[in-house]
C-alpha cells in the first residue's frame, strides 16, 4: 500500500459512514487503526505487484 492507497481507503471509509453503512464509532475506530497509521501502513502491504509478492512467497518454501 502506498500513500495514495491509504488516502483512498480513508475517503471510502468516510463515505460509508456518511451513507450510514457503518456507524460513526466504527468509522473513527477504523480510521485511527494501525492499518491507516502513516508509521505502520507499509508493514501490511508493499508497493509491488501481486505476482512479485507471490513469487517471493514461493521461494521461501522448501518442497523436500
Amino acid at each position: 500500500m502506498n500513500e495514495i492507497d491509504r488516502e483512498i481507503g480513508l475517503v471510502l471509509l468516510k463515505r460509508l459512514w456518511q451513507r450510514n453503512f457503518i456507524s460513526e464509532d466504527l468509522y473513527h475506530s477504523a480510521s485511527h487503526s494501525r492499518f491507516f497509521d502513516r508509521k505502520h501502513f507499509t508493514h501490511y502491504a508493499e508497493d509491488k505487484p501481486l505476482q512479485v509478492q507471490e513469487q517471493k512467497g514461493d521461494q521461501r518454501h522448501d518442497d523436500h
